[in-house]
């Protein structure tokens, strides 16, 4: 099980390599690469993954041929996000799904989202303890939840809501990295995973925001068609593949499951780390401010999601604060990369966040520069927060969008200042996503 199965160099003490990974994600990548070089190989979650740290190593990867790879554990996530979940499947299933999720996050069909983000956005601000400080982390955290559960699921009436929220709350806070290790273990050490008090309490929580979902979905099927909504869920309810056939609930109940944990912590973590860096940099929040009143219709939202600078500050955020550490997958067909052999079975990862630091391609890496996105336009392999090739994350285009949204609103009417303007470190959380350690304490008073 320990022995590796290619001799690329790495840290070959399998426990420790996987405690470090845990504790400082990014560092221990960092650490790996500066000693063993590119790639590098290393043993967490109970594989062997050979990592790539350059644009040549996120080409290598991202341009391979869809069925040449697929999903990096699909048996560890399938019993919590189920066997038909985007993330998991490959192949031609893969490709039919991804076909049809992909419409509702973009166009027209995304841009119907725009008031519904605006609205919860003030509604969330104006309940702010204005002058006194506060995590804006269980803000953006709150703020996305709520436009998932109304943008995603359609959840709108106030009871049905509450119950909602209370279930993706609880489920969320249960999904960690804990479980994910002990589901590892399943079939090692099934008595000690059913046993598991954070295992069965994730199973139980599991159950009971199916059981809202499947209830969902079953309204939504009585729906009449002359009446559509414009959620995500009556979207896959009605829509239909090449065939003709629907998905079946419990396909949409697993896609839907996909979404929230894909969506909503990531999208937060990005948020709050964009108040970080906009709170200790006045200068680019000030051109950022001026750049908003230069709008022509300062309502359209089309216009402002096409704002350069806005785009430009989203990117740096994304790019100093990638939201995961890496880009894993298992290769399905062998490749060879840099003189190495890759069998078929091991797992590959791009690791974005290495990338994303590398002074040859961003000088001054760690510096807050949102200038270098007008400078020069990076490629797919150079700049990579949504990962890549046919996996790409299929709802990045809708979470820049909120970003930008949210950001501007808040921006146009408060100024929000950091009570601690020191470097953070990012640390792991939740469904393995990378936030800032002790959350991002701010200051915010509203704008005359």
């Amino acid at each position: 099980m320990f022995t590796p199965p290619v001799d690329v160099p790495g840290p070959r003490i399998p426990h420790l390599s996987m405690v470090r990974y845990m504790r400082e994600p990014t560092a221990f990548l960092r650490d790996c690469a500066m000693t063993y070089g590119d790639p590098f190989l290393v043993h967490v979650f109970g594989r062997w993954v050979v990592n790539m740290a350059d644009p040549e190593g996120a080409r290598a990867v991202f341009t391979l041929p869809p069925e040449a790879t697929q999903a990096f554990q699909p048996r560890t996530l399938a019993p919590l996000l189920g066997e038909h979940a985007l993330i998991l499947i490959h192949g031609e299933p893969h490709r039919r799904d991804r076909k049809l999720l992909t419409p509702p996050f973009h166009g027209t069909r995304m841009r119907a989202y725009a008031e519904l983000i605006r609205r919860l956005t003030r509604k969330h601000s104006e309940a702010w303890p204005l002058g006194r400080p506060f995590d804006i982390q269980e803000f953006t955290q709150a703020l996305t939840l709520e436009i998932i559960i109304e943008a995603i699921f359609g959840v709108i009436e106030t009871e049905r809501a509450r119950r909602f929220h209370h279930a993706v709350s609880a489920f969320i806070a249960q999904f960690n990295p804990m479980v994910l290790s002990l589901a590892s273990l399943r079939k090692a050490l099934p008595w000690l995973v059913e046993s598991s008090r954070p295992w069965r309490l994730a199973q139980s929580r599991l159950s009971s925001l199916r059981q809202l979902l499947f209830a969902e979905i079953s309204q939504r099927r009585q729906e009449p068609s002359f009446a559509p909504r414009e959620d995500i869920l009556s979207l896959l309810v009605s829509a239909r593949y090449d065939d003709g056939s629907p998905m079946s609930d419990q396909h949409i109940c697993d896609e839907m499951l996909t979404l929230l944990l894909a969506g909503h912590e990531t999208t937060a973590l990005s948020l709050s780390w964009a108040f970080f860096e906009l709170g200790r940099h006045p200068h680019v929040t000030e051109r950022l401010r001026s750049a908003l009143a230069s709008m022509a219709s300062p309502e359209d939202a089309e216009e402002l999601s096409r704002l350069p600078y806005l785009d430009a500050v989203c990117n740096e955020i994304l790019r100093m604060h990638p939201v995961v550490a890496w880009v894993p997958r298992t290769l399905v067909a062998p490749m060879e990369f840099r003189g190495y052999h890759l069998p078929a079975g091991i797992a590959v990862a791009v690791c974005s966040s290495l990338i994303h630091e590398r002074p040859d391609i961003y000088p001054e890496p760690h510096a807050f520069r949102p200038e270098r996105f007008i400078e020069r336009k990076y490629s797919p392999f150079e700049f990579l927060p949504f990962g890549g090739g046919n996996r790409r994350c299929i709802g990045a285009a809708f979470a820049l969008y909120e970003i930008k949204l949210i950001l501007a609103d808040i921006l146009r009417c408060y100024d929000v200042g950091v009570t601690r303007p020191w470097a953070i470190p990012a640390v792991e959380r939740r469904n393995l996503t990378l936030g800032p350690k002790g959350g991002v304490e701010v200051i915010a008073h509203r704008r005359p």
